[in-house]
C-alpha cells in the first residue's frame, strides 16, 4: 500500500507538471483537460475493476447517497444555463449581432464537470487519503495528523488552482 500510495501522489505531481508545462506553451486548457481524463480514467476503472473493488467506496465514489447530492447541484447547473443563455441572447440583441457557438463549448460542456470529479479525486482521494495514510505511521491517529493532512491537502490544492493562466 505505501508503494502505491507514493505512485499515486507522484502522478498527483506529474499532472500539475504537465499542466504547468502547457501553460508555459500557452497551450489551450482543454488539451489539458482532455490529458487528465485519458490518464487517470484508466487508472480508475482499472483499480475499480481489477486491483481492488473497494477502491471507488474508499476513495469516496458511492451509490448509497449519489441522487441526494446531485438533486441541488443539478437544479442550480439548470438554472446557471438558463442565466447564461438569456445574457448572452441579451448582449447579441443589444449589439445587433447573432448569438455564436464555438464547436469547442459542445467539448468542453461534458468534459468541465468530469474534469471537476477528477480534480476532486486528485485531491480529496489520493493526496489526502496518501498523505493521511504515510504519515498515520509516525503520528497515529491523533488530532496533529488530521491537522497536517489538512493543511498538506490546502496547500496542494492552493498549489493547484494558483497557476490560471
Amino acid at each position: 500500500m505505501q508503494g502505491r500510495a507514493i505512485g499515486e501522489l507522484g502522478g498527483v505531481l506529474f499532472s500539475r507538471i504537465l499542466f504547468l508545462t502547457l501553460s508555459a506553451y500557452k497551450v489551450t486548457s482543454w488539451i489539458f483537460i482532455v490529458l487528465c481524463c485519458v490518464i487517470w480514467l484508466p487508472y480508475l476503472a482499472i483499480m475499480a475493476c481489477r486491483v481492488d473493488r473497494q477502491s471507488l467506496q474508499k476513495w469516496g465514489f458511492r451509490k448509497d447517497n449519489l441522487i441526494s447530492s446531485f438533486k441541488l447541484p443539478t437544479v442550480a447547473f439548470i438554472l446557471a444555463v438558463f442565466i447564461i443563455f438569456y445574457w448572452a441572447n441579451l448582449q447579441a440583441a443589444n449589439h445587433n449581432t447573432p448569438l455564436k457557438f464555438n464547436w469547442h463549448l459542445f467539448v468542453l460542456l461534458p468534459l468541465y464537470p468530469l474534469y471537476g470529479l477528477l480534480q476532486q479525486f486528485l485531491i480529496q482521494s489520493l493526496v489526502t487519503r496518501n498523505v493521511c495514510y504515510l504519515l498515520s505511521a509516525k503520528y497515529g491517529n491523533s488530532y496533529f495528523l488530521i491537522i497536517i493532512t489538512i493543511a498538506i491537502s490546502a496547500i496542494v490544492f492552493s498549489l493547484v488552482v494558483w497557476y490560471k493562466s
